[in-house]
């Protein structure tokens, strides 16, 4: 339906925008289970946006993954 998807948000910092999932069982979707295979939305439409992320939030560049 797209529920999912549709409630993603993005917080900004000065030097990092961070995507939220608020749906609790976007994570299992995105990144799969031991039953369930992976059906991610948010990684595709990153890769499919970084030039226009760039560009909008003033990036050089994206740096995907969690903590340094």
């Amino acid at each position: 339906t797209g529920d999912m998807a549709n409630a993603v948000y993005y917080r900004k910092t000065k030097s990092k925008v961070v995507l939220v999932a608020p749906e609790a069982h976007s994570i299992y979707n995105e990144l799969g289970t031991d039953k369930m295979a992976a059906e991610p939305f948010m990684f595709p439409a990153l890769l499919e946006n970084v030039e226009f992320i760039k560009r909008v939030f003033g990036f050089k560049k994206i740096i995907k993954g969690g903590k340094k």
